[in-house]
């Protein structure tokens, strides 16, 4: 899994939360707080499992450089968006993506 690309996770309920308030028009981010790569969100996906009992089986996550892999297309090194410009009308209260991914994991694991 590639651990040179970072990203910042976006998820469907962080933006459902924040999509109906008002603001002045203009571009905004909308984000969790934090960035990661997709090798480290591998390795958190894969201690929850482990913590929650999901699995027994033992997998190895191996970390490559995207430098590696044949893409169709360019990928950044460096996708994550900055949310600060609406940070900053204090109208929402940013969690660091963990939370949000550990929130996504409880629903879907409830199903």
């Amino acid at each position: 899994v590639i651990r040179d690309m970072f990203i910042a996770l976006v998820f469907k309920a962080f933006i459902k939360k924040y999509n109906s308030r008002r603001i002045d028009s203009g571009i905004y981010n909308i984000t969790p707080d934090g960035k990661t790569t997709w090798f480290d969100l591998g390795k958190k996906i894969q201690r929850y499992v482990k913590i929650k009992h999901l699995s027994t089986e033992k997998k190895t996550i191996k970390p490559i450089l995207s430098s590696e892999l044949t893409l169709s297309a360019k990928r950044p090194k460096y996708s994550v968006l900055d949310n600060k410009k609406l940070k900053d009308l204090n109208i929402i209260e940013v969690q660091s993506w963990e939370n949000y991914l550990y929130n996504f994991l409880d629903r879907l694991n409830e199903q």
